[in-house]
């Protein structure tokens, strides 16, 4: 089993032993993959069901049905960096900058055409750093798995039904949680 995999149940198995009920994703339904990131101009980046199938990891208006495609405004993102009023990023579609009051999108074929663009717009420093779908889970997920790990801390003995070695392998994760 990888290491990744390895790390996924025993994540699974700390949510599950410390309170999968109190974990509400953006959806309101247990599911571990999803998740949704607000933009700073009031938007989403979503990765739900039932958007996720057809759509990736989209950036959409922030009150629309999840249901409804046509409030998805980009498609299959790859990464994003948010400006002043704007998100710009790489989508299967492109090179793209999003005006976020206006709700337009424009595309770019390529990295320097993208640059061209963000030059021309004065769009000035961006206001985060680089982020992709990865980013968004973890921002998502993190918190719940450091709670489960502070539950598991309190508690100070294996749960009911957990075994030593599966124990130390949990207070292991955690403590590689709590580094990273």
């Amino acid at each position: 089993m990888s290491q990744v995999a390895s790390r996924s149940i025993l994540m699974l198995a700390l949510i599950a032993t410390f309170g999968a009920a109190t974990v509400q994703p953006a959806t309101g339904a247990v599911g571990l993959a999803e998740w949704e990131m607000k933009t700073p101009g009031g938007h989403r980046i979503s990765h739900v069901d039932p958007l996720k199938a057809r759509f990736g990891t989209c950036l959409r208006s922030a009150d629309a049905n999840p249901a409804d495609p046509a409030d998805v405004h980009v498609d299959h993102l790859e990464w994003w960096v948010f400006y002043r009023d704007h998100v710009v990023g790489k989508a299967r579609s492109g090179y793209f900058i999003f005006n976020e009051p206006r709700g337009h999108v424009d595309y770019y074929p390529t990295a320097e055409g993208l640059s061209a663009q963000l030059t021309a717009r004065n769009l000035g420093a961006p206001i985060s750093v680089r982020l992709t779908p990865e980013d968004g889970w973890r921002q998502e997920w993190i918190p719940h798995y450091r709670d489960a790990c502070d539950r598991l801390k309190a508690a100070g003995a294996p749960p009911a039904g957990v075994d030593a070695a599966t124990y130390r392998r949990m207070q292991d994760l955690c403590s590689n949680l709590g580094s990273e």
